[in-house]
């Protein structure tokens, strides 16, 4: 059940307009708002979870999104500058599936980047395709990178290899204004990880934390790590903050770490 309200307003207060994305019946899964992001020249991105289907257009057509009824599915909608639907898509969730801290970026080229985590088992292929994933251990982070027309670039889930907890993953992972992804934590055993430094290194992951820094397409730039062969007394990744040029990476240690770039 619910909508969503959109109201644009100018420099001065002033109403330009406004819209809906509407439920169209009722389901146990609600409506729910997790992230927009404009261009602009007025493009709109708009990121939600539901079950059943959607009007996503907020003018007075009708576009409806089918969403499962059973489970809760993430959606996202594009919209032109006229509030027209550009592109939708759907990541659908299992039974138990869950989806927070999402974000998204949008590029200068017209390429969006749609990250989060989420619990459970869902489909990261948001067309008709299937990639299914389940998260381990509690929450896995997912990336969605999508072209300017919204076909999907790549798709992943936790690239880095992370052990992730929910208090903490929104500071593990930080996107640039040119889709340049980085990656912060202890790296642990995974069956999707494609990070051959992660799985080197995983018998040694209390002693450890792992950096990687992947391109806007998937593309692992680099990774790096600091270790100790006698372990911390304390070693916590803190915060990780990307620009197109750098990566800073933020940690709190006592002992005496090392800095393995190779």
């Amino acid at each position: 059940d619910g909508e969503f309200l959109f109201i644009d307003v100018d420099s001065r207060g002033r109403v330009l307009r406004d819209g809906r994305i509407a439920s169209q019946q009722e389901s146990p899964f609600e409506l729910q708002f997790l992230d927009v992001a404009r261009r602009d020249d007025g493009t709109m991105v708009v990121v939600g979870s539901a079950g059943g289907p959607l009007d996503v257009d907020p003018g007075d057509d009708d576009h409806i999104l089918e969403l499962p009824n059973e489970s809760r599915s993430l959606f996202y909608v594009a919209l032109r500058p006229d509030w027209t639907v550009l592109t939708t898509g759907v990541i659908e969730g299992g039974e138990q599936a869950r989806f927070h801290d999402v974000g998204i970026r949008l590029e200068e080229n017209g390429a969006m980047l749609i990250y989060g985590l989420f619990n459970g088992a869902i489909d990261l292929d948001p067309g008709e395709g299937v990639l299914e994933r389940v998260a381990s251990d509690g929450a896995d982070f997912f990336l969605l990178s999508l072209d300017s027309t919204g076909e999907p670039r790549f798709m992943a889930t936790n690239p880095a290899n992370l052990e992730i907890e929910d208090v903490q993953a929104a500071e593990r992972f930080s996107v640039a204004t040119n889709g340049e992804s980085s990656f912060f934590g202890r790296p642990r055993e995974s069956a999707h990880s494609e990070s051959e430094e992660a799985r080197r290194i995983v018998a040694h992951r209390g002693r450890q934390i792992l950096f990687e820094r992947m391109s806007p397409t998937g593309e692992v730039f680099w990774s790096a790590r600091i270790w100790s062969r006698s372990g911390f007394r304390h070693l916590e990744p803190m915060g990780v903050a990307t620009t197109g040029r750098s990566t800073i990476f933020a940690t709190f240690f006592s002992g005496a770490p090392i800095l393995d770039l190779d």
